[in-house]
């Protein structure tokens, strides 16, 4: 007998979990559509905001004030004026785009991918988790690089130039470069 109601509790108990994941499924479904649409359009804000700022900082270096004049009586070589213009002109566009910026699109996309995993949506496995690290660092060994090289540059030299407030902004480090160039050799420029 007692076996008899041991079998009769454990079906019950089957029964009432086999209800309740049955609701639990029922509810998730209910909700599904309206998270990942929610998810989805905080994907579609966060890449908005990142191409606003990246167009605004494209403008901001198209019509940088940095002087030559502040570079022409420095005495640095090529290299390093290469070295020291790029390393600038990557810190200004970081510091304009914005980490957070930079950060929002890939924490949206790996929320995405988690919610579509979550409710088994095939459309998850389009979203390839590795792929985020390039959007947040899209070239970290190279700025890595830079700046070891960047440190390398005698400090003194470095201490001239870092006090240019027209550094902290956007600017296009080889065209700048080229007028350098083309003041300090008097070189003549094409037309």
């Amino acid at each position: 007998m007692v076996a008899g109601k041991n079998k009769l509790f454990a079906l019950a108990l089957v029964l009432s979990f086999s209800i309740a994941f049955a609701e639990e499924q029922t509810e998730k479904d209910k909700y599904k559509l309206q998270v990942i649409s929610i998810v989805q359009k905080e994907v579609e804000i966060a890449t908005s905001e990142l191409e606003d700022a990246i167009d605004k900082c494209r403008e901001e270096k198209r019509v940088s004030n940095l002087s030559v004049s502040d570079f022409k009586n420095i005495d640095f070589s090529g290299q390093e004026m290469s070295t020291f213009l790029v390393y600038h002109s990557l810190k200004a566009d970081t510091k304009c785009i914005t980490e957070a910026k930079l950060k929002n699109l890939p924490y949206y996309l790996i929320k995405l991918r988690s919610v579509l995993k979550y409710y088994n949506d095939p459309r998850f496995q389009e979203i390839d988790v590795d792929d985020f690290s390039i959007l947040t660092h899209p070239s970290s060994a190279f700025e890595e690089e830079l700046k070891i090289k960047y440190n390398e540059i005698e400090p003194k030299k470095r201490a001239v130039l870092e006090q240019t407030p027209e550094l902290s902004k956007p600017f296009q480090p080889f065209k700048f470069l080229r007028e350098i160039e083309s003041e300090t050799y008097n070189i003549q420029k094409a037309l």
